[in-house]
């Protein structure tokens, strides 16, 4: 169902530190030790679990270790400085979710620059966010959930995996567009969100659409709408 005006989406990418050093005659073929994928949340969210299942099937096409490197913090901020600084040797990628180059227009702080810092290697994936629902909340049409949101404005939450996150600016232009008011609750990662959309702790989400599929093939969730 489509739903929102605007395009939102989900895009994760690959990304390598720019910091090359000057070549070296007598160095070893790439690669010739473990890689590691730097991850800006918690375990068991959705860009963690891509970065598992690509991190496997380089390990099997390389012939090295990849480890995963969870680095949560700051809307994936702190993970996007450690490989920004790290050696552009090949050995530490980062991988980018929407909110890593959300966060560029959002914070005019930032210790790196992504454009000279970082060197793109793969897009990943691309894929919508859907606006979700606890079972328990009266509404199985988008118009149901905004007439909701009307007659008890502020009493419904929202979850998202941060502060400046993407499902975080997918929630809020979706209240922009309706003008209602949920209230938002920033968690830890993309799964803590969902954990809480299907315990009813924050019974309304705006997570990716992989992220929410388990959670909507048990029904602990309901699905109103998908972005385009």
């Amino acid at each position: 169902m489509r739903f929102w005006r605007g395009s939102v989406i989900s895009i994760l990418s690959l990304a390598i530190g720019a910091c090359i050093g000057g070549g070296n005659v007598n160095a070893q073929p790439y690669p010739s030790k473990p890689i590691r994928i730097v991850v800006g949340f918690v375990p068991g969210g959705a860009v963690d679990f891509t970065a598992r299942l690509v991190g496997q099937k380089l390990s099997e096409a390389l012939g090295q270790p990849v480890v995963i490197e969870n680095r949560a913090g700051a809307s994936t901020a702190i993970a996007t400085e450690r490989v920004a600084t790290a050696p552009g040797d090949g050995y530490t990628l980062l991988l980018i979710p929407t909110s890593t180059a959300v966060q560029t227009a959002l914070r005019t702080n930032l210790p790196y620059d992504l454009k000279r810092d970082l060197a793109p290697v793969s897009l990943v994936s691309i894929g919508p966010f859907v606006l979700v629902v606890h079972p328990s909340v009266p509404a199985k049409t988008p118009k149901e959930l905004i007439a909701l949101a009307q007659r008890q404005p502020g009493a419904l939450n929202y979850g998202s995996p941060g502060m400046g996150s993407a499902n975080h600016l997918a929630g809020e232009l979706f209240l922009l567009q309706t003008s209602v008011r949920i209230t938002h609750i920033p968690y830890k990662g993309s799964g803590e969100a969902v954990i809480a959309a299907a315990s009813g702790q924050a019974p309304v989400g705006f997570p990716s659409l992989a992220g929410a599929i388990p959670m909507l093939d048990s029904g602990r969730l309901r699905a109103l709408a998908v972005t385009s």
